[in-house]
């Protein structure tokens, strides 16, 4: 779960949320989520042409570009991982981000 949906929610529930989480997986939520990406990055970012396992992960991460923009504290964190292969995959994927009319 994003940190700014913790605004959004109750505190005992953003609280409960966190903790349980954090129990279940052994770390803290900024961890879990790299490690999911990384786990990904071994699965998705293998071919030299974006597939169609590719388009979920890099649409989440799209999603927090949008959202925050392109110049956020958010997005520039993500541009960090594993040496900017996703935002690679992210731009890789712009052609197909259109409908042909």
């Amino acid at each position: 779960m994003h940190q700014d949906t913790y605004e959004t929610i109750s505190p005992e529930s953003a609280a409960f949320i966190k903790e349980s989480r954090e129990v279940i997986f052994g770390d803290n939520l900024i961890n879990i989520t790299l490690s999911i990406y990384e786990k990904a990055e071994g699965i998705f970012l293998k071919g030299s042409k974006p597939g169609w396992g590719d388009f979920v992960p890099a649409s989440s991460l799209l999603c927090i570009k949008l959202l925050y923009g392109g110049d956020s504290k958010e997005w520039k964190y993500i541009e960090t991982w594993h040496e900017g292969r996703w935002v690679k995959l992210i731009k890789d994927l712009e052609p197909y981000g259109h409908i042909d009319e």
